[in-house]
């Protein structure tokens, strides 16, 4: 089993409704909307019942199950191969990143000036990070199911690291996530020049955090995080 279909299935039982219901209020009737770390394209679908909807992964199996699930639903959205760590091409009014897209990253810095580069003025950026306490609660975490299929999961903590590793079968999945604080990310996109809002929401494991980019506002000086 490829991970793009375990995490489809794994995701399948998340409230896509809530989180879409929480997101839609920050995008306008004609905002064109990428949905970055777009993933199977559960929310993607969502947002194109709406919205004229760009969705961006790394994962070219996440993106042929994404197109799977909008052709399912009757539903368009384009769809590209792309990294959050090289530049976004392309120009839009929000940017949506959940359901863990930002804590992948070790450095957030050149995902933030992508992310912000690619708004347009007065653009919105949503996405969700861990709240530091997380990483008391999910050190040691254990846990065995049957369903939607047979796996294990397994958690560990190192500093700020958090490390998955499941099991389905005969085959073994290991992820890396970080946690950054709140003050990181509000540093980075303060610096290039956003409104910084960080809120609660569906998930309570989360901070949510609203960034409004300012009309010609990019700084020349760049903070790097640790």
């Amino acid at each position: 089993m490829s991970f793009a279909k375990l995490y489809d299935q794994l995701m399948e039982d998340i409230d896509y409704e809530e989180i879409y219901a929480f997101i839609k209020p920050y995008i306008e009737k004609y905002n064109t909307v990428i949905d970055a770390g777009c993933g199977s394209g559960y929310l993607t679908t969502l947002l194109a019942k709406d919205f004229e909807v760009i969705g961006l992964d790394n994962d070219e199996d996440m993106l042929v199950l994404a197109k799977h699930r909008l052709a399912k639903n009757h539903v368009d959205a384009q769809l590209y191969l792309h990294d959050l760590n090289e530049e976004i091409t392309l120009k839009t009014d929000v940017i949506v990143a959940c359901f863990d897209v930002l804590n992948y990253f070790c450095d957030i810095t050149s995902v933030m000036h992508h992310f912000y580069e690619a708004l347009n003025d007065h653009g919105v950026l949503v996405f969700d990070i861990y709240k530091e306490e997380i990483l008391d609660i999910y050190d040691q975490y254990h846990e065995i199911e049957e369903k939607p299929l047979p796996y294990a999961w397994s958690i560990n903590v190192n500093h700020n690291e958090i490390l998955h590793q499941i099991k389905v079968e005969d085959t073994s999945y290991d992820i890396k996530q970080y946690v950054h604080s709140t003050q990181s990310f509000k540093k980075v996109l303060e610096s290039l020049g956003c409104k910084v809002d960080i809120i609660d929401g569906p998930d309570e494991r989360k901070h949510y955090i609203i960034a409004t980019k300012l009309k010609g506002s990019l700084k020349n000086c760049m903070v790097k995080t640790k």
